[in-house]
């Protein structure tokens, strides 16, 4: 697979943080809006973790700035699509293992797919966290983000194919499909997260053609149920874990409350009903 490439003020950006900490002058790569770009270029070019970790050093470097609070909305966005990516790479492994039967391979399609299940978890567990800060601090209101639409989402994946019918693939082929997957999981977490699960296209064009502001209510309405979805990484078949199962429908039940308050103060009545359905849901799933 080929990495994207991307120019513009994101490589110029990116281009002048990389000088800055080789010596010469200020080091431009500690302020949050060179952070946050540099977050942008490394997720064009699919270098997804060192992004999560240049989001974070954004927000620590100028919390109140407004690089920081767009990177604090990016950085959940980015940890959501990973824990998208990485479950649906766990499924198409067991899946795989599942088909090649007692085949020598079997056990190692098995073994993948459980690391994948495992590195989902991390990520989503990451992602509560940033959720938690954020509902924690109301000078994050209004959300904004700002952030190059990615491309190609339409591609096919030929090695996913092979592994769900139990065959091995190569190294280079299981990265390329890694990264695919998380490029389709970030595109799905910034239209749920955007409120922009009935028009997708809307939330693109905004985005295009600049920063974007996000309904607070939406935003808690989409991240409720992505934790609810991403709840399947600990049923029985995967990794097991009925705490973790609680916890996030614990979570997911104080965003849904969160999205319904908002909703209710801005007159959204739609969100505020969907809103009351999933918290209804989750209260009767926590007994």
């Amino acid at each position: 697979m080929k990495e994207i490439k991307r120019t513009g003020l994101g490589g110029v950006a990116l281009a002048a943080a990389l000088l800055a900490s080789c010596g010469g002058g200020p080091l431009l790569s500690t302020t949050p809006p060179a952070l946050y770009a540099l977050a942008q270029e490394q997720i064009a070019n699919a270098n997804y973790s060192r992004a999560v970790d240049s989001l974070a050093r954004a927000v620590r470097a100028g919390p109140q700035s407004q690089a920081a609070q767009r990177a604090r909305v990016l950085r959940i966005a980015l940890l959501g699509g990973m824990a998208r990516g990485f479950s649906d790479l766990a499924e198409s492994y067991l899946a795989g293992h599942r088909q090649a039967g007692d085949s020598e391979h079997a056990s190692v399609l098995r073994s993948v797919g459980m690391d994948y299940f495992g590195r989902a978890s991390a990520r989503s567990l990451e992602m509560v966290e940033a959720l938690d800060a954020l509902q924690r601090d109301p000078a994050a209101e209004p959300l904004r983000m700002a952030f190059q639409p990615l491309e190609d989402l339409s591609a096919d994946n030929p090695a996913l194919e092979q592994i769900r019918h139990g065959n091995p693939v190569s190294d280079k082929e299981r990265l390329g499909s890694e990264r695919m997957r998380i490029q389709h999981g970030l595109a799905a977490m910034l239209v749920r997260l955007g409120g922009s699960d009935r028009n997708p296209q809307r939330l693109w064009f905004r985005l295009a053609r600049g920063e974007a502001e996000l309904d607070p209510a939406a935003f808690y309405l989409g991240a409720a149920r992505e934790l609810v979805e991403i709840i399947k990484i600990y049923s029985p078949e995967a990794l097991g874990d009925k705490r973790l199962t609680r916890l996030y429908h614990q979570r997911a039940a104080a965003l849904a409350r969160r999205a319904a308050q908002l909703a209710e103060e801005k007159g959204n009545s739609r969100v505020q009903e969907e809103a009351g359905r999933l918290l209804r849901q989750l209260q009767q799933a926590l007994g």
